[in-house]
């Protein structure tokens, strides 16, 4: 087998394993703020901010973990991440106040980058022809992951409750940080020049078309991801049982990445067969 299809099959099954454990509990927080934390009053901000944090600050810190992966490898920075987020995860276990919970929810996004690092580590590990195809593929894993990780929450918050969940979600993410170990990482020697973040944001904006295309990304990311924090809720509030709500929000959840795992493979040989010159964004 090919290097680079071999590591394509270890990431991916990384990818998903990382994705699943992350969305096994976070749909459900907003229940975990109530009924564990106490949260009574303005639990839907409590339930955005929590959520959102994570992802501010770990866009944030991007530029930073991107620099040392330039610098040592994505590989490094894949095991950074997985034994950073799995202690995260189990950190929420001895949470009992919300502003701890924030703080532990800070320390997951510093620690976030699974994501970005296999994909890149597949961009430049892969022969020319193929990458479409392996960005197609990789980007079914965190389809498949949230497919499945809502619902298995689902399930085990009724038999281990939403503690055990973080235990879980540790677990299996230390898990996704041992398989990455088997990936072999090619790097060219080449010269790495310094840069800072602001002039990489002016470079970015003087891009033709780049600017557009993260107008996209924003776009699509915060209509999938707006009616996280409250969705939960809203099962509830339309006469949904508090104790099943995690169930059948799960379910919901689920539905959404069930198109994108069959888009996943399609859309990579769709960019192979594209023109290279103009964008095409698996979603």
């Amino acid at each position: 087998m090919p290097q680079w299809k071999r590591n394509l099959y270890i990431l991916w099954f990384g990818l998903f394993f990382n994705h699943m454990a992350y969305s096994l509990s976070v749909p459900f927080f907003p229940i975990f703020l109530q009924n564990d934390l106490g949260i009574q009053s303005g639990l839907e901000a409590w339930s955005g901010i929590s959520i959102s944090i994570s992802f501010l600050i770990s866009g944030l810190c991007a530029p930073f973990w991107g620099s040392l992966a330039d610098k040592y490898g994505s590989k490094l920075m894949l095991v950074r991440s997985g034994v950073g987020l799995g202690i995260a995860h189990l950190a929420n276990f001895f949470v009992y106040d919300p502003y701890t919970f924030i703080a532990v929810r800070v320390f997951q996004g510093l620690m976030a980058g699974f994501h970005p690092a296999s994909i890149t580590l597949i961009g430049t590990n892969t022969p020319e022809k193929q990458v479409g195809y392996a960005l197609g593929v990789i980007s079914t894993a965190s389809a498949a992951g949230g497919i499945l990780g809502p619902l298995a929450g689902g399930v085990l918050s009724h038999w281990i409750g939403l503690r055990g969940c973080f235990i879980a979600s540790a677990v299996i993410t230390l898990l996704a940080a041992l398989m990455v170990l088997g990936v072999k990482e090619s790097r060219q020697a080449r010269t790495i020049v310094p840069t800072r973040i602001i002039g990489d944001l002016k470079r970015a904006a003087s891009t033709p078309g780049l600017i557009r295309i993260y107008s996209l990304i924003l776009l699509v990311s915060t209509s999938v991801l707006i009616i996280e924090p409250v969705l939960t809720l809203y099962v509830v509030q339309i006469g949904g049982d508090v104790g099943s709500a995690t169930l059948s929000a799960g379910i919901v959840f689920s539905a959404i990445g069930v198109a994108t795992s069959l888009w996943g493979r399609d859309g990579g040989r769709l960019v192979e067969g594209s023109d290279t010159r103009k964008p095409c964004l698996l979603v």
